[in-house]
């Protein structure tokens, strides 16, 4: 697996396009325009036009891959930012350990469906409690206590 341990595959990305409706999870500005009925999709490309991948749960908390968490790169853990709203996540964050926003951060996770969206940030945050007692055991770790 090149780079990062749970990367999101494109079927992965493309699905959690579709699922915000085109438009960003945060701001929900429209990422790309409808062509006769058919969404303008991304390329393979991770940073597509102008709508990037996100994790919800940072990449970088996983630790070494674990088949218990290919979840991490599944759509539940994905969603697509505008460049704007990923430069302001991204570039605020700590990337040794990434930066930590709850689910509710990301309103138009469903696009306009607020119901499927607090479900998912439910979901989401109760499949990601094991990772985050990880992330305090290693901290602990660190500090030799």
């Amino acid at each position: 697996m090149p780079g990062r341990a749970y990367e999101f595959d494109d079927s992965e990305k493309r699905g959690t396009f579709m699922r915000q409706q085109g438009m960003c999870a945060h701001c929900k500005t429209l990422l790309f325009a409808k062509n006769k009925g058919e969404w303008l999709i991304c390329r393979s490309s991770p940073d597509v036009e102008r709508g990037f991948a996100h994790h919800v749960v940072p990449n970088q908390v996983g630790g070494g891959f674990s088949p218990n968490r290919t979840w991490m790169m599944s759509s539940i853990n994905c969603v697509y930012l505008c460049h704007e709203c990923h430069s302001e996540v991204a570039h605020s964050g700590d990337f040794r350990r990434g930066i930590i926003l709850n689910p509710e951060y990301y309103p138009y996770s469903h696009g306009l469906n607020e119901a499927a969206h607090r479900e998912w940030a439910k979901i989401l945050k109760q499949i990601s409690l094991p990772v985050w007692d990880d992330v305090q055991l290693r901290a602990k770790a660190e500090r030799g206590t």
